[in-house]
């Protein structure tokens, strides 16, 4: 028994600094453990033999264990076992218990973030149409707007997070830098300033006021708005983008329509009067 714990114990720990999931990490980790307490136990259980063996009286084997207050190697010698049984067994179960849980909760994380992020992919993508994926069946991605994806929630997840980001592309030309300025301000006021929060509700401002300058034709920007803070650190990591495009998408759903500012504008702000009067 020494030699098989001694083995397993081994393997496991070995294989559980390779194992690419957390739950297997762990899951092995805590069976070798329980091949420890299974190895004292079998040197504790060798050590009385030789004891007894040699008549070297090293432990006392008169000692019943079943009186109030038992010795330490009562209690050892009855939990040990209990704990290498159970730690085993554990170690064992949990990756098979913990991988499909995190696969629900990754699941339905995925299809609330999908429809969340609806809103916002709808006004780009009417802006923006050229960005849309081909699609492989007869259904439009339209057509799934308000339907939380079923079957596969990480593609149409990562499908959606790619066409707000290539919308968002395409709409560069119109991103307003006095937007900005002004949502800018909006977030200092409101305590937001350098929060990722306060970054989402700029970049929905000028994300508005860009889909409202595609779809009434303004001219391009001479000096675009730059791309929000942290782009580069997010590039190629789903969750992390998801996780911004959901902060943008909640700002973009809270902010009423933009009108990005013309030139008359700015001529009827310094003259008072309205030029095309």
């Amino acid at each position: 028994m020494g030699v098989t714990a001694k083995d397993f114990c081994e393997q496991t720990w070995k294989q559980s600094h390779h194992s690419r999931r957390r739950s297997q990490r762990v899951g092995l980790r805590i069976t070798a453990t329980g091949c420890l307490f299974a190895l004292l136990y079998a040197a504790y259980k060798v050590f009385g033999l030789i004891s007894i063996g040699l008549e070297l009286n090293l432990l006392p084997h008169g000692t019943r264990c079943s009186t109030p207050i038992s010795p330490f190697r009562c209690v050892f010698s009855v939990t040990a076992p209990a704990l290498a049984v159970l730690l085993i067994t554990l170690g064992l179960t949990l990756p098979a218990v913990a991988w499909p849980f995190s696969q629900f909760l990754r699941r339905r994380w995925e299809s609330r973030s999908f429809a969340a992020l609806a809103p916002l992919w709808q006004d780009i993508t009417d802006a923006t149409p050229e960005v849309v994926l081909a699609t492989t069946d007869s259904s439009h991605e339209s057509d799934n707007v308000h339907r939380s994806p079923a079957d596969d929630s990480d593609f149409h997840l990562h499908r959606r997070v790619i066409e707000i980001n290539d919308g968002g592309l395409a709409l560069r030309p119109h991103r307003s830098p006095h937007v900005r300025e002004q949502a800018e301000r909006t977030a200092t006021a409101r305590g937001l300033a350098g929060t990722p929060e306060g970054d989402a509700l700029v970049e929905a401002a000028i994300l508005r006021a860009a889909v409202h300058a595609k779809h009434t034709g303004g001219e391009p920007q001479r000096a675009p708005a730059p791309p929000a803070p942290g782009a580069a650190s997010r590039a190629g990591d789903l969750r992390a983008e998801t996780a911004w495009l959901l902060l943008v998408a909640h700002a973009y759903a809270q902010q009423e329509p933009a009108h990005p500012t013309t030139t008359n504008d700015l001529t009827r702000s310094r003259t008072g009067s309205d030029p095309r009067a």
